[in-house]
């Protein structure tokens, strides 16, 4: 992920956590499930990691990025992956 202010500019230093999410489905036996990963920068406004999620579906992926301990943005997406559980 590439992290820019308004102007462009590559935004470094920052600490950026992506969570996904997937609600209970009561019907299927299924927990919700819940999975952080923190990323790693790489320079130039990069940041990259990895996590596993538990199954495939469409999961709720909230992206949060703090800079000297204050949240600085938030996106929030959907996003379907494919594969069992």
């Amino acid at each position: 992920m590439k992290l820019t202010a308004s102007d462009g500019t590559p935004t470094t230093s920052a600490q950026v956590t992506v969570t996904f999410y997937m609600a209970a489905m009561p019907a299927m036996g299924m927990a919700a499930m819940n999975t952080t990963a923190k990323l790693t920068e790489k320079g130039n406004g990069l940041y990259e990691g990895n996590g596993s999620l538990g199954s495939g579906g469409t999961w709720q992926v909230t992206i949060s990025v703090q800079k000297n301990g204050q949240v600085i943005a938030t996106k929030q997406l959907s996003v379907n992956a494919t594969g069992g559980m």
